[in-house]
């Protein structure tokens, strides 16, 4: 029996991608021959599959050829496939010379490579930039005919196909960002989702993933959540959802197949040529992660929330005024701002009406299901430049409310129509640090108020 020797790694931190499609390939291509795995006991692989789908295994010390070209040798490989950025083009050539076995290469970013079989099954590949990449003797494999699918894909379209047409509007989401979710992305993303209660949202990842038991307490909280670990039935999750959210990675492929309205987010650099197609095809895609940005997208693919529940502060009634003012004068609130002295009732009041005619500065009172909830302002607002400093508070006996007030804020800032955010945040507040990070804020500068330290941070839109 002809031998067969695949080269590819799984970890928490390069993904799974690449292993769970080489089994396909093997499944497909290679049923009739041995097949055996040569890959690292890297942190948090997938090599038990490779034993559950009933193929050989032999663990390498280190990503040097010269042990795989051993390996070869002693198994008599008579093909190597390799799907491995870890090996470039000098040293598949010497594994060429040195084995005599037929080089069967899997590639996503049109590298040059010395093989005698090419495959990239993405969406994107094109054959005609392999020209000059690899030898003119190469068999080139291109493009979604080649998709390297599982059976229970094929089977899940025509059980879907059976069932008719999708809802207008997304009652069930299908999350996955490879199996080790290298960006930690997953649970912002349940953040943004959360808006959204109707919904259902499969979460699928893996055993690989180090934020498994994370995902796992916040999916026991909520019952809209359905974690799915190490799924045998990644098909089926797909094919019944109306809409996908994934990385830019092989999985489109699958969710393309399936016929599944999707967004995409890059999750790795590897991803450009994908990140490329989809942009050359107006396809919904964030090439950086930003909450506000995927929260509207999916207002378009499920419903609008209504964010502008906001009350301008002089038009608020007397027992908001009052209540803003208890809330200001809270320690817990106090504590954060430059003037941490005590507003009098009467000094509150004629800010308040100051503001009317102030077109540089808005303050916003935010309502949640008829409730008030926090405040939001924009200050030093530049129609020139279209700069704004921003604050935000929240009623100091509720919590977690911070991302429904940056959402409505940065809602409030798109109908302006300004460009730039800057944001000024004592360096000890560190749950408003993280707010704003998540939402895309970096640290510009530091500086020093009243001998206590000030980080000033900015986004771009």
């Amino acid at each position: 029996m002809s031998v067969v020797l695949f080269r590819a790694d799984s970890s928490s931190k390069i993904g799974t991608g690449h292993l769970m499609r080489d089994l396909v390939l093997a499944r497909r291509e290679f049923s009739d021959t041995r097949v055996i795995f040569a890959v690292r006991d890297l942190p948090g692989n997938i090599n038990q599959k490779i034993r559950g789908a009933g193929y050989e295994i032999r663990i390498l010390g280190s990503n040097d050829v010269a042990e795989l070209i051993t390996l070869a040798r002693e198994v008599a490989a008579e093909t190597i496939v390799i799907d491995h950025y870890g090996i470039d083009i000098e040293e598949e050539r010497r594994i060429k010379e040195a084995t005599g076995a037929e080089l069967f290469v899997l590639d996503d970013t049109y590298r040059a490579h010395d093989c005698d079989i090419l495959l990239n099954h993405n969406l994107y590949a094109d054959a005609k930039r392999y020209d000059g990449l690899v030898p003119s003797s190469c068999r080139i494999l291109c493009g979604p005919a080649y998709t390297l699918l599982r059976e229970e894909f094929i089977s899940a379209k025509k059980k879907e196909e059976c069932k008719g047409k999708k809802p207008a509007k997304a009652r069930r989401v299908f999350l996955a960002l490879g199996g080790s979710d290298p960006a930690g992305l997953i649970m912002p993303i349940l953040k943004v989702l959360s808006f959204f209660p109707e919904i259902v949202v499969d979460v699928a990842t893996t055993s690989a993933n180090e934020r498994v038991e994370q995902l796992a307490s916040y999916a026991q909280t909520r019952p809209c959540v359905q974690l799915h670990i190490d799924s045998e039935h990644i098909a089926t999750l797909i094919a019944r959802a109306d809409l996908a959210i994934v990385s830019a990675s092989v999985i489109l492929n699958e969710v393309h197949y399936l016929g599944i309205p999707y967004i995409a987010i890059k999750t790795a650099e590897n991803q450009k040529e994908m990140l490329e197609f989809l942009e050359r095809n107006s396809a919904p895609l964030l090439v950086e992660f930003d909450p506000y940005r995927l929260f509207r997208m999916l207002e378009e693919k499920i419903r609008n929330v209504p964010l502008d529940t906001t009350i301008d502060f002089p038009a608020m009634d007397e027992s908001q005024k009052r209540r803003v003012l208890e809330w200001r004068n809270d320690p817990k609130v106090r504590k954060w701002m430059y003037n941490r002295s005590t507003i009098s009732l009467e000094d509150h009041y004629r800010w308040i009406d100051q503001l009317r005619c102030q077109e540089t500065r808005r303050y916003w009172l935010v309502q949640r299901e008829e409730s008030d909830i926090g405040i939001i302002d924009l200050v030093d607002i530049d129609p020139i430049s279209k700069r704004a400093d921003i604050g935000l508070y929240a009623d100091p006996k509720r919590r977690g409310e911070g991302v429904f007030l940056m959402l409505t804020l940065m809602k409030k800032v798109e109908e302006i129509g300004l460009k730039t955010l800057r944001a000024e945040v004592f360096a000890e507040n560190l749950r408003a640090i993280r707010l704003y990070r998540f939402f895309g804020f970096e640290e510009q500068s530091l500086k020093r108020v009243d001998g206590r330290e000030i980080i000033v941070m900015e986004r771009a839109l």
